[in-house]
């Protein structure tokens, strides 16, 4: 098999991944926030970050952005406040609220990926992890 092959082979088989992970079950409640919600509380864990910080991360306009934001700053998982440095900009932080929705996230996701990676030995997990450290640490 030639590298494009290896390659092109890699996608597919990433992409069928993200599908797998996007099929990772949610809680019931009618309020529970989508999966592009969950990826801004996992960035607002990190420290607050202003929604310029936030369109530029997700690859989005700050319309967008502030519509991602508009649901959980209702539902009282992210806070909204003014940057003490700069009071042109606004802060977006996690609530209490916000911080236990998240953490519903990652217990979650960390069932379905041990599912997901349950048939590797520790040796084939470890082995994955270095050559996607190689991988994220090639890239500029």
């Amino acid at each position: 098999m030639d590298r494009q092959h290896l390659i092109d082979n890699i996608l597919e088989q990433m992409a069928k991944l993200k599908r797998i992970g996007h099929g990772t079950p949610r809680p019931g409640d009618p309020k529970c926030p989508t999966r592009a919600q969950i990826g801004l509380l996992f960035a607002l864990s990190e420290g607050p970050q202003n929604f310029k910080d936030i369109a530029h991360r997700f690859c989005i306009s700050p319309s967008a952005a502030t519509q991602l934001v508009d649901a959980l700053v209702q539902d009282r998982l992210v806070d909204r406040a003014e940057d003490k440095t700069d009071r042109r900009k606004i802060l977006l932080s996690l609530t209490e609220d916000g911080k236990k929705q998240l953490l519903e996230a990652k217990k979650i996701h960390a069932a379905a990926f041990a599912k997901l990676f349950g048939p590797l030995e520790d040796s084939e997990l470890s082995t994955l992890r270095n050559l996607m450290d190689k991988i994220i640490n090639n890239i500029d």
